[in-house]
């Protein structure tokens, strides 16, 4: 991991490091226009129809207790895009399953970074 604040930061103060890090990302995602735009652009070089003026939550509860880490909700109301920000661990079983399963009815996207 680099050392940077935020690192420094969350490993010496967080008790769930990887939490404020999903949090400082939907702070980002939810203030700047310039940042939403730019992830829509990325879904859109992968093949994804993304709106650019999605709202961003961050682990919001769903189908089965699935909790991602941050979800993409279009003016419709419909998730879009979910991300799952692995900083310290890996996916779950049924992290990538669940979400794909809750995403077939609405047409959005996952993006796991792992």
């Amino acid at each position: 991991m680099p050392d940077t604040v935020l690192s420094h930061l969350a490993l010496r103060f967080a008790e769930h490091p990887e939490n404020l890090a999903t949090e400082a990302l939907g702070f980002i995602l939810g203030r700047s226009h310039e940042a939403r735009t730019a992830l829509a652009a990325l879904a859109r070089q992968l093949g994804f129809d993304c709106p650019n003026d999605l709202a961003y939550q961050t682990q919001v509860s769903g189908d089965g207790g699935a909790r991602p880490d941050l979800v993409g909700t279009g003016s419709d109301g419909r998730v879009r895009v979910v991300l799952e920000a692995k900083f310290w661990a890996g996916l779950t079983e049924a992290q990538p399953v669940t979400y794909l399963a809750s995403l077939r009815v609405t047409g959005g996207l996952l993006v796991a970074t792992v």
